[in-house]
């Protein structure tokens, strides 16, 4: 999302956006293990696996925070609330993915879509006039700024482990 697009956002609406875009990224990445581990690239897999992990955990802390303020309950099947239509994603990038991904090129591709992630709370944390929600945007600016780092620890386990237990398709969140 556009710093000019930020700026111009609330507390709710930029919570929302975040709400939305941690989702996106979860599905994006939940959506390229799976094609990495039909390819037979386990360790690519688990690289995407891990980072949908990740931006999971994201999205149930912002859907806690959202209810904790604003009274409003979002479970993990409803759309992006209070109506907001939220430009963009941190999971824009995907389209550059191929499906010969190795785990290094997956890597370079995570740190450069988590660093628009990063970049989105920062602002966030900047133009916030709620100084309550200032501490969660730079947490998790720093945990975006982070992610790379527990990929590369998820790459380096590489094949030694075996690939999540995952829901089936219709009973994976956000599905």
């Amino acid at each position: 999302m556009k710093k000019e697009v930020i700026d111009k956002l609330d507390a709710r609406e930029i919570l929302a956006c975040a709400m939305s875009n941690e989702k996106l990224a979860c599905q994006d990445y939940e959506t390229l293990g799976e094609l990495m581990e039909m390819k037979k690239h386990p360790g690519t897999a688990k690289i995407f696996y891990e980072a949908s992990k990740v931006e999971r955990g994201h999205f149930k802390r912002l859907q806690k925070t959202i209810y904790k303020l604003y009274g409003t309950k979002i479970d993990d099947e409803c759309e992006v609330p209070f109506g907001l239509e939220c430009e963009g994603g941190f999971g824009d990038d995907t389209e550059a993915v191929f499906t010969e991904m190795s785990e290094e090129e997956a890597i370079k591709f995570l740190e450069r879509v988590e660093r628009k992630a990063e970049e989105f709370y920062l602002q966030a944390e900047k133009v916030t006039d709620r100084l309550d929600l200032k501490p969660l945007f730079r947490n998790l600016a720093l945990e975006e700024h982070n992610h790379s780092t527990r990929v590369k620890k998820v790459a380096k386990r590489g094949l030694t482990r075996e690939l999540p237990k995952r829901h089936p398709p219709s009973a994976r969140p956000y599905h």
